[in-house]
């Protein structure tokens, strides 16, 4: 109603909303964390299932991106309280800060998508719109955040008990609706050293003694003196080694998952029966992600601790792989890093608990691979070792520069011999249990590495042999002869038919190969598989390393080793003589050359004419 004389009363001042102080600021940033987390999550799905890209991530996204993201904000919210004290924070002066951060932290997913400029400009305009809305809203935000912040760690929760326990109850399912197993089917242990080169094991005759237990095992089969990888690095070979497929099949790749309709042993040994478990530490490239998990009934690769999650979170993963954040904590290992001794922990522990079936057990070791940070008293079991290293990103991961060539060599080999030491330790544990003399176990590695020949260090930059040399060992008492050695060269790609005839499996169909039973058994194959190997070509990294120039094939026969280079060089070695490659074969070898150049023509089919690519 109007006053006297017309005039209308004037409006009441807004009443400021009151400081957000302790735990309500944490609260806040609990909430605004973990809402921006469920952002970043259905960011992930798009990138993953919506434009089908790679997103380097754990299954276990779905819960430990959003709780990742709410912790570290409650931890802010818990440290401005402590600087602000009593006065606290006005509402909409927190509200800004943790919008900003948040907002700049989902974009860090768009990385070299966005310029630095755009990025924080649109993280900044996001961030005073929603402190617009906190103005106009002008009320407390205390009791709302602490009401928002409860909500959201019961629905994190729900998320948390609806994705761990819904895979609990898949595996028990799955080991109930099991096909019973052939009486008397063997158990099939296949252990994948990634990273670890033939050229620096002793059973190979290298000077120092890495692989005694490795050793001890050869004397009960056979060793391959001259085993081939099909490529240099992780995701390539492990997809062969599973499947017994070239890349032109199995699509495994770069940037590429493990095509779901290509049968894998997994599945095969599913089928008969076998309780199938993986356990991986090269949680990245052979893991969950390029589809390695798929058909196993039980599989970890990431491990589910605090570090882990905060590195779920795109922020997390940022901060903790900055060089200054290295260097001010003084950690250069790999965040929530699986070493061998997890891995044996995992491996009884599962066969204590997943019934007594045949199993067939799929087992990563990655202590060899950079970092390298082998514990004590391997650590130093060969001089100095342990260097730190920086952080560069390469390719979507991260690099670390080779140090000092003495500290890297022994480094490599200290770790070497510590998982040769677990592996002893595991195996030495199935035998107390009663299961190895009934076990195919296999020993061998997806790629080597390059140690400074050629000038190069690691591995997936060329197909030279110290790239692709790697160990076989095959032992099953009764079945396979005892110290036995096989010298001349075989491929990695025969590695499934021949695991799946040792168990008396038939060889499936979609299973290519040839058996290398066949090696003593003395047995004659007219067409022998080619002991062919390949990569695809990676022009960002520069014309210097040799991926860079394209895509890459190599062939091996008796004791020649060519090479095609994506620019069309090719190189032609004798292995035998010069296992490092260090000179190059002549003109005089030309024939030899032709005659290689020929078969790579007739098998190979280069990456651009692949089907679907």
């Amino acid at each position: 109603m109007n006053e006297p004389g017309g005039l209308s009363p004037a409006p009441a001042p807004p009443v400021p909303a009151e400081p957000l102080t302790g735990l309500a600021l944490a609260a806040l940033g609990f909430s605004v964390g973990a809402c921006f987390g469920f952002v970043e999550l259905v960011l992930l799905g798009i990138e993953r299932f919506g434009l089908n890209r790679v997103i380097m991530r754990s299954r276990e996204v779905v819960w430990m991106t959003p709780l990742g993201y709410a912790v570290g904000f409650g931890i802010l919210g818990l440290l401005l309280a402590s600087v602000t004290g009593r006065r606290g924070l006005r509402p909409k002066v927190a509200v800004g800060i943790f919008v900003f951060l948040a907002c700049a932290s989902l974009l860090l997913l768009y990385v070299g998508r966005l310029h630095p400029i755009a990025h924080f400009a649109l993280a900044g305009g996001i961030a005073v719109q929603a402190v617009r809305l906190t103005e106009r809203k002008g009320t407390s935000l205390a009791r709302g955040s602490r009401r928002w912040a409860v909500g959201l760690a019961v629905l994190i929760a729900a998320v948390v008990m609806v994705s761990l326990g819904g895979r609990w109850i898949r595996e028990r399912r799955a080991l109930a609706s099991l096909a019973p197993a052939r009486p008397g089917a063997p158990n099939v242990l296949l252990i994948i050293l990634d990273t670890v080169r033939s050229l620096d094991l002793s059973l190979y005759g290298y000077e120092r003694p890495t692989s005694p237990a490795i050793s001890r095992l050869a004397t009960t089969g056979v060793t391959f003196d001259e085993a081939v990888s099909v490529a240099p690095w992780t995701v390539l070979s492990h997809a062969t080694i599973f499947t017994g497929q070239l890349l032109d099949v199995h699509h495994a790749d770069w940037f590429s998952r493990l095509d779901p309709t290509v049968p894998t042993l997994a599945a095969i040994f599913r089928r008969q029966g076998y309780r199938t478990g993986g356990f991986s530490a090269n949680e990245t490239h052979a893991g969950w992600e390029f589809g390695f998990a798929r058909d196993f009934i039980h599989f970890e690769d990431h491990d589910i601790s605090l570090p882990e999650v905060l590195d779920a979170t795109t922020l997390g993963k940022f901060t903790s792989d900055h060089v200054r954040t290295r260097r001010l904590l003084d950690f250069w290992d790999l965040v929530g890093r699986t070493n061998a001794d997890d891995i044996n922990e995992k491996t009884l522990n599962w066969l204590d608990r997943s019934g007594d079936r045949p199993f067939f057990l799929f087992l990563n070791y990655f202590d060899a691979h950079t970092p390298r940070m082998p514990p004590e008293p391997f650590a130093g079991q060969f001089g100095a070792s342990r260097p730190k290293a920086s952080l560069r990103s390469r390719v979507r991961g991260f690099v670390f520069p080779a140090p000092k060539p003495h500290k890297s060599k022994n480094a490599y080999d200290a770790s070497i011999a510590y998982i040769d030491d677990r592996v002893g330790q595991l195996l030495d544990s199935l035998r107390q249990k009663g299961l190895l003399d009934n076990t195919l176990v296999i020993v061998t590695s997806d790629h080597g590495e390059l140690l400074g020949e050629h000038g190069l260090e690691g591995h997936a930059n060329s197909l030279y042999f110290p790239n692709l040399h790697v160990p076989l060992v095959l032992s099953m008492p009764g079945t396979i002869p005892a110290n036995r050695r096989i010298e001349v060269p075989v491929t990695l790609r025969d590695l499934a038919a021949t695991i799946l005839d040792l168990s008396g499996v038939h060889v499936s169909p979609g299973v290519p190969g040839v058996t290398l039973t066949r090696y003593w058994h003395d047995i004659p194959y007219a067409r022998p598989t080619p002991i062919l190997s390949e990569i695809t070509g990676l022009p960002n990294l520069g014309k210097k390393v040799p991926v860079g120039r394209g895509d890459m094939v190599s062939l091996v026969r008796d004791s020649l080793h060519y090479i095609r280079n994506g620019d069309g060089v090719e190189e032609l070695y004798n292995i035998r003589r010069d296992p490092t490659e260090s000179a190059a074969l002549g003109a005089e070898f030309n024939n030899e050359l032709a005659g290689m150049r020929r078969v790579v023509d007739s098998v190979y089919v280069p990456r651009h004419k692949q089907a679907g690519h």
